[in-house]
């Protein structure tokens, strides 16, 4: 099966989520500044309940960007990486136009992003993530799941 359809297709497996990720979960959602320990500390809670080797977690530097016409047109909040086995999610710190430091909503909806990424190659066995209707899905499905 190609890989587009099986990624549109794919679910994430019923997993128990701990009270202790649930409220992480909601505590950097709500936190007035977040920070790289607070989504670390997440991303190693959700990892652990899905029964999967914890992933690094960077949150530093400035949003890539571009800018059309002198306006943002594109902007980059995190990345998943993955050269053979290592893997990493970097969440951007800074904002793009004003460098302020991101909201703890945006930081976490976007390593939700990444994480989603993560297990698409560790728990669906997906030979490539990509953003179809079915990413989205699992990412709403996580978020369920957490809240």
């Amino acid at each position: 099966m190609d890989n587009y359809i099986r990624s549109r297709e794919a679910r994430l497996p019923t997993a128990v989520i701990g009270n202790d990720t649930k409220k992480a979960y909601a505590d950097c959602r709500h936190i007035e500044v977040i920070s790289e320990y607070h989504l670390r500390k997440l991303s190693d809670l959700i990892c652990r309940d899905f029964g999967v080797k914890s992933i690094p977690v960077d949150f530093d530097g400035r949003e890539p960007h571009k800018r059309k016409g002198g306006k943002l047109s594109r902007k980059t909040h995190g990345t998943f990486s993955q050269l053979g086995t290592n893997r990493r999610i970097h969440i951007y710190k800074y904002t793009a136009a004003r460098q302020q430091i991101r909201a703890s909503k945006a930081a976490t909806g976007t390593l939700l992003h990444e994480i989603i990424h993560y297990f698409d190659y560790v728990i669906t066995k997906l030979s490539n993530s990509i953003h179809s209707s079915g990413f989205y899905k699992r990412i709403g499905q996580l978020k369920d799941m957490l809240s």
